[in-house]
């Protein structure tokens, strides 16, 4: 009885590499050229940190980064971020508060930070901690519907009222939208050039391409517990803790109009469980708003 989408929260994990990649340049911390060397893991305030690719990603930069969700990437980039500016950005893109939809029980999740823990838990912030948020683990918690707003804001610029449906017989109540936050076209189009190159260019998100219509997105596959805690347990055991697969994201590149946010509880990889699905999605948004010029383009090319 719980409606996923505004009441459950769940670790973003590698769809948080957007926010960070906005937060990176939006400081200074990186510009698109920034390159660092992935080796399949980094050593950080003394214990390793792993890319989900064994063997690295070589030199990689921030586009790149995206494209094929480097961790180690995003790791670095956070320590030199910090918690506090981590938590600026993640506010700015409305995760840990609620959007405001039209639908009963939405929950805020949360945008952890030192103030947030100590409030809230009585200790005090970590180094390590903020090497997990960087790449969307740790305390990080959001739902689905922050996600698609989160994006869709990276992918306008723009923060508009959201609501479940729009009836064009009646006027609605329409709330004052919330101020957008003042981004650099320039930074944004990095990292909305680098969610293309993820769908279109061989990355993770490949599996939701749609030709014809230039597909932006971000995969990710979140955690449920450490992996320690995994590598602890029996093998017959670990299946019931498989990662969310998560992907997010809009189309067409360049004037978006839709954003979809899909996660599949346990379903492992983002890249090949959810990726397809918001394929799907598109593709199907895609075929019933063509032209109809464009649908005699591609009748004539069926019949060659």
């Amino acid at each position: 009885l719980q409606n996923r989408v505004v009441q459950n929260t769940f670790s973003p994990g590698s769809i948080f590499k957007v926010i960070m990649a906005l937060a990176g340049l939006e400081t200074g911390v990186v510009d698109s050229s920034t390159s660092v060397y992935c080796r399949g893991a980094a050593v950080i305030y003394g214990r390793p940190f792993r890319c989900w690719r064994a063997g690295g990603h070589g030199h990689i930069r921030l586009e790149e980064a995206i494209q094929h969700s480097c961790n180690v990437y995003f790791y670095l980039m956070g320590r030199k971020l910090g918690i506090d500016a981590i938590a600026k950005y993640g506010h700015m893109v409305g995760l840990g508060s609620k959007t405001g939809i039209d639908l009963p029980g939405e929950v805020a999740g949360i945008m952890p930070s030192p103030e947030w823990k100590r409030e809230t838990l009585g200790q005090p912030w970590y180094d390590g901690e903020t090497i997990s948020v960087s790449i969307g683990q740790g305390a990080v918690d959001v739902t689905p519907i922050q996600l698609a707003r989160a994006i869709g804001i990276v992918a306008t610029g723009k923060t508009p009222q959201l609501h479940l449906t729009r009836d064009a017989d009646r006027e609605m109540p329409v709330k004052s939208p919330s101020s957008a936050p003042q981004f650099s076209a320039e930074n944004l189009a990095v990292v909305r050039q680098g969610m293309w190159r993820s769908v279109n260019d061989g990355g993770t998100g490949r599996g939701a391409r749609v030709p014809g219509f230039s597909v932006c997105g971000k995969t990710g596959t979140a955690q449920t517990i450490s992996r320690e805690a995994l590598e602890r347990l029996p093998e017959e055991e670990r299946a019931r803790f498989e990662p969310n697969a998560w992907f997010v994201g809009f189309a067409p590149k360049e004037s978006p109009e839709i954003v979809v946010a899909v996660i599949v509880q346990g379903g492992g990889s983002g890249g090949s469980k959810a990726a397809p699905l918001a394929g799907k999605i598109f593709q199907k948004y895609y075929d019933k708003n063509r032209k109809p010029e464009q649908l005699l383009q591609v009748a004539q090319l069926n019949d060659q």
